[in-house]
């Protein structure tokens, strides 16, 4: 006979009422951006009452917080651990790809995410501005290490002495794009004439070409 533990199963409804919760705000964060979001919206989506929304989070702001660092903490804990993974030899070119996979792939799963992190900075929100640079700092988890990775290729010669701002955003626009032209797949295979669909060896083929467009453009031509 199985014991009931009515702790344990209390837990688990915590566990699961507020990732229900965690799922429709993020919905509804996709579609409608911070401001445009509703407590009550959002209680209507998880199944769940309005008082019950507010006893887990005080406010939609405190929500998209959640959200947010939850999402920073699934790309960059993905990021940290397969770089962690690489021997000390690992090249320019491996490191790179770690960031890059971790942000198509956790991308490609949660579609959402995309949209939830581009629409706040589309309408000049400051308010993420703050959460992304707090959370890189209590976290300690953020791209502080690939920054001084780089910074001593640079210093070693072994890649151009690039902007390092440029290349930050040449990548996170390379990987942002990827997701957020996929209304455009009818147009673009009209224009190239070549048949693909957004599906998973897309995503997997622009791995390999965000990878190595941005490594052949700074590497020096001895180390490629």
């Amino acid at each position: 006979m199985v014991k009931y533990n009515a702790k344990k199963n209390k837990n688990n409804n915590i566990l699961s009422t507020r990732k229900k919760i965690l799922y429709a705000a993020a919905q509804e964060f996709c579609e409608r951006g911070i401001d445009g979001a509703r407590m009550k919206s959002i209680a209507q989506r998880a199944g769940v009452n309005k008082a019950l929304l507010h006893y887990y989070f005080k406010s939609k702001e405190r929500l998209f917080e959640t959200i947010l660092k939850n999402i920073i903490c699934e790309i960059w804990g993905k990021i940290n651990k397969q770089v962690n993974s690489l021997s000390s030899s690992a090249n320019i070119r491996e490191i790179i790809r770690s960031v890059v996979s971790a942000y198509i792939n956790t991308f490609a799963e949660n579609p959402k995410y995309p949209l939830i992190i581009i629409r706040p900075i589309i309408n000049n929100d400051i308010r993420i501005v703050k959460l992304i640079n707090d959370m890189f700092v209590s976290t300690k988890i953020g791209p502080s290490q690939l920054i001084e990775y780089l910074k001593n290729e640079i210093k070693l010669k072994r890649i151009r002495n690039v902007r390092l701002h440029h290349l930050i955003l040449n990548l996170l626009g390379m990987i942002i794009i990827t997701f957020l032209s996929k209304p455009l797949e009818p147009v673009l295979k009209n224009i190239v004439n070549y048949p693909f669909c957004y599906n998973n060896d897309f995503y997997q083929s622009r791995i390999d070409e965000i990878t190595n467009t941005i490594c052949d453009s700074i590497m020096l031509k001895e180390n490629k």
